[in-house]
């Protein structure tokens, strides 16, 4: 972990291996169906059921949600390249980096970046960018007010809106709480360390703050 980032983590679903055990499921299915002639026999049976398995197919194909979760000091690691990040990380690991009195002014911040491609997205390549669901947040740790252990709603996998980041079936998450009264909820596989990573952030954004305005009443 990099100096000044308190917690970073990221979520992609469906993993590969999960594409790949239901690409074979769906294959087997197909295969079953086809070769007991089901859509010869029983045409009002078969062919709704070769109609939902080609739109699961159609779907485990296309479908797609992304979630990253970072927590750390204002300085903007999403904008390097990986070639960029792999040469940083590999550079910390022989001479660990060590931040200068100038990165104390820069605040703790939350970034939650939420991608949704689904089918509509794949089949409308010409709008593809307009199609995909995108969510990006930049919070600082001054504008949170509390955070708590919850779960994530069985209905925010239909209507997730702004509130909700739904990935996958996963239901642990931490709702964390805005000053203007929001409220998130973030899913997580690492729920008791992003409380501990939130605890940390907050509490030296405050005192950062403090000692600033110390500064301000000396001067």
């Amino acid at each position: 972990m990099r100096p000044g980032i308190y917690f970073s983590e990221d979520q992609r679903w469906p993993s590969r291996s999960q594409r790949f055990g239901w690409l074979v499921g769906i294959g087997a299915a197909l295969f079953v169906a086809f070769q007991l002639n089901l859509h010869l026999f029983a045409p009002l049976y078969a062919v709704p059921v070769l109609l939902v398995l080609l739109a699961v197919l159609l779907a485990v194909l296309t479908l797609q949600q992304r979630l990253a979760v970072r927590i750390g000091i204002d300085l903007e690691p999403g904008t390097a390249a990986p070639v960029v990040r792999r040469f940083w990380r590999r550079a910390a690991q022989v001479a660990p980096l060590v931040l200068s009195t100038e990165d104390d002014d820069r605040l703790q911040v939350m970034r939650v970046d939420y991608v949704f491609k689904s089918p509509v997205s794949a089949l409308a390549p010409a709008r593809r960018g307009s199609r995909l669901g995108r969510e990006r947040l930049h919070i600082p740790m001054s504008d949170v007010a509390g955070w708590s252990a919850s779960r994530v709603p069985l209905l925010a996998v239909i209507w997730s809106g702004r509130s909700a980041f739904p990935v996958g079936l996963r239901r642990e998450a931490v709702t964390i709480v805005l000053e203007d009264g929001r409220r998130l909820t973030v899913p997580t596989r690492r729920q008791p360390e992003l409380l501990a990573a939130l605890s940390a952030a907050k509490v030296d954004s405050v005192r950062q703050e403090r000692a600033a305005s110390v500064v301000r009443e000396e001067l």
